[in-house]
């Protein structure tokens, strides 16, 4: 096995264990700076359409999509928190919707209904508690994914020292 690439998945795992940890201890707080990094982002991208477009090298309707992505960008380096707020509502949203569409279709097409019924209200329940506490919420849908980023960290370090 190549020692560079080795090396290279190691200090990749390290990084997401390091990152992971980070939201699973500070799982408020790193969502507010994921937000505010995603802003720069937004600012770094919205301002790169805007001055293409000034010089010509992309098309007139970059300016729109440029100064969209600047004003998002503002929003989210100006109030990480509210952002932050808004995701578990939307993920808590987009679960009940999710699960009321597949207990249509499940109803629907017939056929082999319990695992299907089961797996629509497991998640049309998560979507509504989501809903009914999301800022609670919020912090341990954070630290799960915290937790799973360092156990799939320590799962690529073993997978990269176990190669030869």
């Amino acid at each position: 096995m190549n020692k560079d690439w080795k090396n290279n998945q190691i200090m990749g795992a390290v990084c997401i264990g390091v990152v992971g940890l980070i939201l699973a201890i500070w799982p408020n707080g790193s969502l507010e700076l994921v937000c505010r990094i995603i802003g720069i982002g937004l600012l770094i991208f919205g301002i790169a359409d805007i001055l293409q477009s000034i010089s010509g090298s992309k098309s007139a309707g970059s300016i729109v999509a440029g100064t969209l992505a600047v004003v998002f960008g503002i929003v989210f380096v100006a109030r990480p928190g509210l952002i932050a707020s808004l995701i578990p509502f939307i993920v808590g949203l987009v679960m009940v919707v999710n699960a009321v569409y597949n207990l249509i279709q499940v109803f629907r097409f017939g056929g082999r209904r319990g695992a299907g019924i089961a797996g629509s209200v497991i998640m049309l329940v998560f979507g509504v508690l989501i809903l009914r506490n999301p800022f609670t919420t919020a912090g341990l849908i954070v630290r799960v994914m915290g937790i799973a980023m360092v156990l799939s960290a320590i799962d690529n370090v073993l997978m990269a020292l176990r190669k030869d």
